[in-house]
Parts: C-alpha cells; sequence; structure tokens
C-alpha cells in the first residue's frame, strides 16, 4: 500500500515540476498556483460577495476544492499524505532528517504540540485579509507557491529566505509546516469531524507492540487517545500491518454518535488509494472541462436583432490576474465598438471576447489589443507608450 502511495506522490511531483517547467518554458501560460485548490478557498468569500475570482484564480481552483472537499468527507485528511506535493517534501523532509537522527518526533508529546492551533488563525487571517484586500495575500509566505511556481509575481526578498527557514524547522520538528501552521491542512481538519472514515479503535486490546505507532509519520501515540478521530491523522494507512495482532483495518464510523450507538462497517484497505484516484483524475477532469472565469464583463445586455456575433477566443499575454483583465477591458475592451462580453481566466493568460461581426472583427481586435496604451507624464507632460497586453494566439 506504502509502495503505490509513494508512486503516486512521486507522479503528482513530476508533474508540478513538468508545468513549472512548460510556464517558464513559455510552452503553457498554466502554472501550479492554476490547480491549486487553496487558491480556490483563499477567494472563497471574494466570490460569494462578488461571483467572480480573487486574482490568478478560477473556476479550476474552486472545482478542485470541492473535489477535494468531497474526499476529506469520505477518507478523511487523504489528500494531505496521497496528494499534496508540500505534503510529501514535509514526509521526505523527515525521513532524511530520521537518518541523520536530528529529528525529534517526541516533540509532538509535549506542550509544543499545543502550537498547533495557530493554523485555525492563519486560516481566519487568510480568508479575511484576502477578502479585504481583493487579492491573494498569502502567496509570500505559501511554500506551494514560492518553492514550485518560480514566479517572481508578490515574492518578496524574504520569501525564499522563509521557505529556507520552514524547511530546516521541518528537519527538527516532523511536519512543521503542515500541523502548526498550513490553513489549507486547518480546513481540511474541520471537514474531517464530519467524516465517517476512521480506523479500528486498538486501545481496549493493544498487547503494546508499537509497531503501528513506529510506522506512522505523524508520530500518533496509538495507545494514548482514541487515535481513530485524530486531527492529526492524514490515512497514509501507514499504521496498517499485517502483522499487528489487532488487525487494524479502516471503519466507517457515524460521527458524533457513542461507540455503542451503532456497528462500525469495516471496509477494504484498498477503498482509500482507489478514492483517491479516483477524484483526483475526476477533479481535474471537470475542472479542465468545465471551466468558470476569473471574471466576465457584459458590455451589451441584449444584443439587437441584426447583430451577428462571432467569438474570439485567444491567449493574451498579460492577463495574469483580475485586476489585469479589469484594465484591459477598461483600457481597450470596453472602447471597441461592436463588442458584447468578454471572459479572463487569468490562470491560462486566455480572453474569450464575444463580439458583433458587423462591427468589428478579430484582426481589429488583435491590432488594438497589441497596440497599447498611451500616458502622459502629470510633471513632465511627456507622453509615453506602454504595451501590457500581446495577442500571442488566436484559436
Amino acid at each position: 500500500m506504502q509502495y503505490l502511495r509513494h508512486f503516486l506522490q512521486t507522479v503528482i511531483l513530476i508533474i508540478v515540476v513538468s508545468l513549472t517547467y512548460r510556464n517558464a518554458s513559455g510552452l503553457t501560460k498554466c502554472t501550479v498556483e492554476t490547480f491549486c485548490p487553496a487558491g480556490g478557498l483563499e477567494g472563497l468569500p471574494f466570490y460569494f460577495a462578488n461571483k467572480s475570482f480573487l486574482c490568478a484564480t478560477s473556476g479550476i481552483n474552486l472545482i478542485l476544492l470541492i473535489v477535494f472537499l468531497i474526499l476529506t468527507l469520505l477518507v478523511a485528511r487523504a489528500f494531505c499524505s496521497w496528494i499534496c506535493p508540500i505534503g510529501t517534501v514535509c514526509e521526505l523532509m523527515k525521513k532524511i532528517s530520521d537518518k541523520l537522527g536530528i529529528s525529534r518526533k517526541k516533540i509532538w508529546d509535549s506542550p509544543f504540540r499545543h502550537l498547533s492551533i495557530l493554523k485555525y488563525f492563519v486560516l481566519i487571517a487568510v480568508l479575511y485579509f484576502s477578502y479585504k484586500a481583493t487579492d491573494l495575500i498569502f502567496r509570500p509566505f505559501c511554500p506551494y507557491y514560492v518553492i514550485f511556481s518560480w514566479q517572481t509575481h508578490e515574492v518578496m526578498w524574504w520569501s525564499k529566505w522563509l521557505m529556507v527557514s520552514l524547511i530546516s524547522l521541518t528537519m527538527i520538528v516532523p511536519f512543521f509546516w503542515c500541523k502548526i501552521l498550513c490553513p489549507f491542512g486547518a480546513f481540511l481538519i474541520l471537514i474531517r469531524k464530519f467524516s465517517p472514515f476512521a480506523l479500528s479503535d486498538i486501545s481496549s486490546n493493544c498487547d503494546n507492540c508499537s509497531k503501528c505507532a513506529e510506522n506512522c509519520p505523524q508520530s500518533i501515540d496509538l495507545k494514548k487517545s482514541d487515535f481513530s478521530r485524530t486531527s492529526d491523522c492524514t490515512t497514509c494507512l501507514s499504521c496498517i500491518n499485517k502483522q499487528c495482532p489487532n488487525h487494524i483495518k479502516p471503519e466507517i464510523k457515524i460521527p458524533f454518535l457513542p461507540k455503542t450507538a451503532l456497528k462500525a462497517i469495516h471496509i477494504p484497505t484498498s477503498v482509500v488509494p482507489v478514492l483517491v484516484i479516483v477524484f483526483f483524475s475526476i477533479g481535474v477532469g471537470i475542472s479542465l472541462n468545465f471551466q468558470l472565469p476569473t471574471i466576465r464583463i457584459d458590455y451589451v445586455k441584449t444584443p439587437d436583432s441584426t447583430c451577428k456575433i462571432n467569438t474570439m477566443n485567444a491567449i493574451v499575454k498579460g492577463v495574469r490576474c483580475r485586476g489585469m483583465a479589469n484594465t484591459l477591458s477598461s483600457e481597450m475592451i470596453s472602447k471597441i465598438p461592436g463588442i458584447l462580453s468578454m471572459e479572463a481566466y487569468a490562470g491560462e493568460q486566455r480572453v474569450i471576447i464575444s463580439f458583433d461581426s458587423n462591427k468589428t472583427d478579430i484582426e481589429k481586435i488583435t491590432n488594438i489589443i497589441n497596440s497599447g496604451t498611451e500616458s502622459t507624464d502629470k510633471k513632465t507632460g511627456k507622453k509615453s507608450r506602454k504595451y501590457p497586453f500581446k495577442v500571442e494566439k488566436v484559436e
């Protein structure tokens, strides 16, 4: 089972690194941020209030968030140990530090573990300030964005030094980021409370062989507490060992009911990887085929009967966020006669423009976008032309 989990973690890491390489090489406008469910969570309050997405997020992020939320309801926090690239990196750091003998696994048995409450405050702060600032304010602090995206946009000079510090801390304190600071992990823990998935309770007949506890990456003491619903468990299934005399197994239990209320239903271990792979595939498939725009602007609510509607689907360099999409609209698109609507997908830098072909055409729209904008210096009165956008491809 662990070979399968590590294989899936490796595949996802390869996909993430390949996507970053393709973006850096100019082969795609998509970045790792395009497929980040945490981005969907960060922009959720803004989306509910404005029916548009924050910055470079789009329907892809929201759909992946919903899919992984459902996955968490089914098999608890499997996302963290099977899919999340940062979870994979933290687990790798733990293995290295264990080999070097510098890991302090027992630190989570001390009062230090109470610091884990900080991630809930981080979650609240991220949601609140992202909404107020109408921007993804968490970017400079996010290991996934800073380490994997290779982007300089909103990455501060200290961001990479912060990542070095977090990695160093993770070498000494296992899963420091995941347990103490990760806002998406905090969100999944809250959702996990409603999941019927659990591991069988061995506290009543445990013979203290400690094999399961030794294999647990999260250093959960399975004998001291009701570990079956602990928030730290990421459903990695490392504790499931055929040599265990108690035969730990996944179970379906109704949350919030006493143990004696309903008999637990045992399920095959293979259910977890099957659901993870199925939901990962569904999430990517749906998000790529049923997209929601970062922002949509309608210039004409009801076209007249003589209107001949046509569509321009183009990759426009520079439309990297909601703000730049608004700039494109106000500075250029809104001034073109015959434009009906514009949809911007910032994660892909894609723009879909509907227009009346009786009044304009794709060539005219392309030329106007590529012509740039003229500005005047208030102090000197000198005029200059800027070229913030460029149509790279019309599909």
